[in-house]
């Protein structure tokens, strides 16, 4: 999408568009499965390790503290 857009001088095409609002519903559906991962899931297992002492370390922080 970007290299079409790129190579013009004219606004976006409708495909443009088209292809823009496909990528916009498939991100917002990914983005929302990640988040669900990274709130709860990981929380939920990283809690359950804690207890038994083996806490899960992924050398990454959390953009969200």
């Amino acid at each position: 999408m970007m290299f079409g857009a790129m190579a013009s001088t004219e606004g976006p095409t409708l495909t443009h568009e088209k292809q823009y609002d496909i990528i916009l519903a498939e991100h917002q559906g990914v983005a929302k499965q990640v988040s669900q991962f990274v709130d709860e899931d990981l929380s939920a297992l990283n809690a359950k390790l804690e207890c038994r002492r083996c806490p899960l370390e992924t050398g990454l922080k959390n953009s969200r503290d």
